[in-house]
């Protein structure tokens, strides 16, 4: 089993015929579907009053889980280490 983003990344030995079982390829989520993503990557964070997930979930089409990741913690982990006063 494995999983990518990226699939014409990988060796083309790996994809030749009697490789895998089969390819799945599941797509981008559309708008519903990146809502959702941002609630469960956001449902633990504090956010401000006036952050829209909605308008978010817009403007971010074509995004996935790992680069929602990115942009959602690594700020807050700025943040954190800002308020610590180490820095």
């Amino acid at each position: 089993m494995g999983a990518t983003n990226h699939p014409n990344s990988i060796d083309p030995a790996l994809r030749r015929f009697g490789r895998f079982d089969r390819e799945i390829d599941i797509g981008v989520p559309d708008e519903v579907g990146h809502l959702e993503v941002l609630r469960i990557h956001t449902k633990n964070m504090k956010l401000a009053d006036d952050v829209d997930l909605d308008k978010v979930a817009k403007d971010t089409h074509g995004l996935l889980g790992p680069h929602y990741n990115i942009f959602l913690y690594c700020p807050a982990l700025f943040i954190a280490f800002y308020d610590s006063g180490l820095f």
